[in-house]
């Protein structure tokens, strides 16, 4: 069938150990080549190495409230600066820096750009 796509590769499974998800909401690509994953379920934001095989780089997050905490967030994105956004059910956006090993770096309950 011309046109058709085919799966290229899969990433993960399901779990809650590094490298595993329990519902994966979105995923944005940094400009070092780290895919970011919403890992909704486990509360966290998961690294992998698009260069490497998409090996477990590093995670941040976990359930919670407080800074770089999350109540299952619901999408991530990479701006200009290379940081993470990540959306949640808290109604908020934080960012994190991404080349500091996602170090919290702001949040808002409003974005502006």
């Amino acid at each position: 069938n011309a046109g058709a796509l085919s799966l290229v590769r899969s990433v993960g499974s399901d779990g809650n150990t590094p490298g595993k998800f329990n519902c994966p909401r979105g995923v944005a690509m940094t400009r070092n080549g780290l895919l970011a994953v919403c890992d909704s379920g486990n509360h966290r934001i998961q690294l992998l190495d698009s260069t490497n095989g998409f090996a477990f780089v590093r995670e941040f997050g976990s359930y919670g409230e407080g800074e770089g905490k999350f109540d299952k967030p619901l999408d991530v994105a990479v701006n200009s600066k290379d940081e993470i956004l990540v959306t949640e059910d808290r109604h908020r956006v934080q960012i994190f820096d991404s080349q500091g090993g996602a170090q919290f770096v702001e949040q808002s309950w409003y974005l502006v750009v």
